[in-house]
């Protein structure tokens, strides 16, 4: 069983299920759902060590495609940063980061809302 975490009334996967590691392999299992871009940035800043971030250079994430125009062509977005050092700064890489069927990730994640 995926480890859990519950921040602000939301259930997050703390870990990656990496064996979704193409775009076209990623099934949203029944009552889950990707993250928002708002999310993710939330859990980054303010989370950060209550997720397996702390030992990749390099890491990728996916959440909801956050630009409205693209989301039906391209339903995934990769937010991709990169690690500046050992003081745990990172830096969002910015290109375009729509996603294909064919692109390979280093899997995905998933959340919930917590019913009341």
């Amino acid at each position: 069983m995926t480890k859990t975490i519950i921040i602000e009334g939301v259930e997050y996967e703390t870990e990656l299920h990496t064996d979704m590691n193409e775009i076209s392999k990623i099934v949203i299992p029944e009552g889950w759902r990707l993250m928002t871009l708002a999310e993710f940035l939330n859990i980054y800043n303010n989370h950060f060590e209550l997720f397996n971030w702390e030992t990749d250079k390099y890491a990728d994430e996916i959440v909801q495609q956050p630009i409205k125009d693209s989301e039906k062509e391209y339903p995934y977005w990769n937010v991709w940063f990169l690690r500046l050092g050992g003081d745990g700064r990172s830096e969002l890489v910015g290109d375009d980061r729509d996603l294909d069927c064919n692109y390979r990730v280093r899997g995905v994640r998933f959340c919930r809302d917590v019913k009341k």
